[in-house]
C-alpha cells in the first residue's frame, strides 16, 4: 500500500507485514515485548542481530542523507523510540505497535536476559556511567550476568588503537547482548565492523539510555512521555547541548512530518495542483526531491540496486534526470557508505 501526495513524495509504503516504509526509512512496527521475544529468540538460535531505535533526530538525518539511510538499511530492526514517527505512521493509515523508547528497552531486555541467563555489555557514556548502569540494571533484575561495561575515549573512531581497545574489550567479555550509547550515526558505523567480528552477539544502539539507567538523568513523568512532550523534559535538564537540536532542527521537522502525512491522508493520490502552488517544501536545510527538481544526487561510490553495483562520478554535483518520479530517482542513486563519509 503506497500513500503518495500530490508533490509525488512517497510518504508511506507498507511492503510486508509487520514492516513500514516512511519517507524511504524502513520501520519495524513490533511492540516491546515482542522484540524482547525476537532478540531472545534469536540468541537461542546462535544468531545475533544490531537494533536502532528511532528518534525524530535519526529520522531527520536519515531522510537528509543518503548514505546514512543506507548504513540503517543494514540494520536488523529499527523501531519507533519518538512519538511523531508513532503518530505519522497512524496518520497516514499505517500505526506501528508502539512507541518504544531505548531506556525502557534496555531494562526490558536485561529482565528478559536475566531471566534466560543471557550476559549484557554496557558500552559507551561519560566515564563511570557504563558501570554504573550495568550495576543498577543488576539491581533490578537479580541474576542478570552483567560482562561488564566501557567508555571508550574520545574521537575513538579514528583511532586504530582505540578501536583495538573496543574490540578487545568486548573478546574478553563475550556477552550476548551489547548496549551501545555513543550516538547516531557513531555507534551504527561502530556496530556494523563490529558485527563481523560477534556474529553471535546482538547490539543495540541505545542512544542517552545509559544516562537514565544509571540515573544521571531522570526519565520525564509517564505523561509527558505519552503526550510527546518528553523531549521538553530533556531541554530543560541539557538546555546548552539541546537547544539547537530539538528546537531548530527536530520541531521544524517533526511538524512537518505531521502536517505532510495529514495532507497526504487527506488530498486525493490523483489530485493535481498547479506548478506555482504544488511547492510544499521540507524544514529549511532538509534535502529532498520534488516535481520540477529533477535533479539526481551523484554518489561517491555505487548506485543502490540490491547488488551494490552501478557507478557515480563522485564529484558532489547534480544532473538533470528524464521521468516523472524523483523519489524514485533518489533512492536508486544512494551512494555507498564509507566511514569516512560526514554525517
Amino acid at each position: 500500500m503506497a500513500l503518495t501526495t500530490s508533490t509525488g513524495v512517497d510518504w508511506i509504503n507498507r511492503r510486508e507485514a509487520g514492516r513500514v516504509n516512511l519517507l524511504g526509512v524502513r520501520i519495524d512496527g513490533l511492540s516491546q515485548a515482542a522484540i524482547v521475544e525476537h532478540v531472545l529468540g534469536s540468541l537461542e538460535n546462535g544468531n545475533g542481530g544490531w537494533l536502532i531505535t528511532l528518534n525524530v533526530d535519526i529520522m531527520r538525518r536519515l531522510f537528509r542523507n543518503p548514505v546514512l539511510r543506507m548504513l540503517a538499511d543494514r540494520a536488523d530492526l529499527v523501531v519507533a523510540d519518538g512519538t511523531p514517527i508513532v503518530w505519522a505512521c497512524r496518520i497516514l493509515g499505517s500505526p506501528v505497535a508502539e512507541r518504544v523508547a531505548g531506556a525502557d528497552l534496555v531494562v526490558a531486555l536485561s529482565e528478559a536476559a536475566a531471566a534466560g541467563r543471557r550476559s549484557v555489555f554496557v558500552l559507551g557514556g561519560d566515564p563511570g556511567v557504563a558501570e554504573e548502569a550495568g550495576h543498577r540494571l543488576c539491581a533490578a533484575s537479580p541474576g542478570l550476568d552483567f560482562r561488564g561495561g566501557y567508555c571508550p575515549p574520545w574521537g575513538f573512531e579514528r583511532s586504530e588503537q582505540a578501536m583495538q581497545g573496543i574490540i578487545e574489550a568486548l573478546a574478553q567479555a563475550a556477552p550476548d547482548i551489547v548496549y551501545c550509547g555513543l550516538g547516531f550515526p557513531k555507534q551504527e558505523r561502530l556496530i556494523l565492523k563490529l558485527r563481523e567480528l560477534f556474529p553471535h552477539t546482538w547490539f543495540i544502539g541505545s542512544g542517552a539510555s545509559h544516562v537514565f539507567v544509571a540515573g544521571q538523568f531522570p526519565r520525564a513523568p509517564r505523561w509527558m512521555q505519552r503526550s510527546g512532550l518528553e523531549w521538553l523534559h530533556r531541554l530543560w535538564q541539557e538546555p546548552e547541548r539541546l537547544f539547537r537540536r530539538y528546537l531548530l532542527d527536530d520541531a521544524p521537522f517533526a511538524l512537518w512530518l505531521l502536517a505532510g502525512s495529514l495532507l497526504c491522508r487527506c488530498v486525493p493520490k490523483d489530485s493535481r495542483l498547479s506548478p506555482a502552488r504544488n511547492r510544499m517544501r521540507a524544514p529549511a536545510g532538509e534535502d529532498t526531491d520534488w516535481p520540477g527538481d529533477d535533479v539526481v544526487p551523484m554518489g561517491n561510490g555505487h548506485n543502490h540496486n540490491g547488488n551494490g553495483s552501478g557507478s557515480g562520478n563522485g564529484n558532489g554535483k547534480h544532473r538533470r534526470a528524464p521521468g516523472p518520479t524523483a523519489v524514485g530517482r533518489r533512492f536508486q542513486a544512494m551512494p555507498q557508505w564509507s566511514p569516512d563519509d560526514d554525517a
